[in-house]
């Protein structure tokens, strides 16, 4: 479970948030919803760990997000932002294996080769799997990210949360169902 409790961020002299306080819970789908500018990047920015707020705690668990090291609580929490974009080429599969990353050194990463196809098929990213990433449309990149963060959280423990920013974006109507099938059946397992 992730918990804001009186978040605040002020950026250039105003705030972006102001006394925030959510309960993101295991197993739940929360939507976060707003206009343009009312600040949900950068309250998932906070709730994920990135952005640390100038008032206010966000806790994972019973632990405030900034007594987590990064390997650890990148064991527990994955990413997907509004846009991404690799500088470098990389194909799509080795894309969603920097997802196992965390794991690397430890019992789990015997589940990579297996995991990384899974989360490939999942998001119907299998057959671009060995194209360049900077080569990909809008909406088989978002797949790719997916994927990436599917395959971060597949051997994660609880509490584990999986946050979107802006997800369906760029995809067509078919990918967009895919997706948020995927995020139901995560949160099924108990992620948040």
């Amino acid at each position: 479970m992730i918990t804001a409790q009186s978040v605040g961020v002020r950026r250039g002299g105003r705030w972006l948030l102001r006394d925030i306080a959510c309960v993101v819970e295991p197993g739940r789908v929360l939507a976060l919803i707003g206009p343009n500018g009312a600040g949900k990047s950068t309250l998932l920015s906070v709730l994920s760990g990135a952005l640390r707020p100038d008032e206010g705690i966000v806790t994972l668990g019973d632990r405030p997000l900034s007594s987590w090291r990064s390997t650890a609580l990148a064991r527990r929490r994955a990413v997907m932002a509004q846009s991404v974009r690799l500088s470098f080429p990389l194909s799509a599969r080795r894309t969603v294996a920097l997802g196992r990353m965390p794991w690397h050194g430890t019992p789990h990463a015997a589940d990579d080769e297996d995991v990384i196809q899974a989360a490939m098929a999942t998001t119907d990213a299998t057959r671009f799997a060995d194209r360049n990433v900077m080569t990909l449309s809008g909406g088989e990149g978002a797949r790719t990210h997916f994927a990436r963060a599917l395959a971060q959280l597949a051997s994660a423990e609880s509490p584990s949360a999986l946050l979107l920013d802006e997800p369906t974006a760029s995809l067509d109507a078919g990918h967009k169902a895919l997706l948020l099938r995927g995020v139901r059946t995560i949160a099924a397992r108990g992620v948040a």
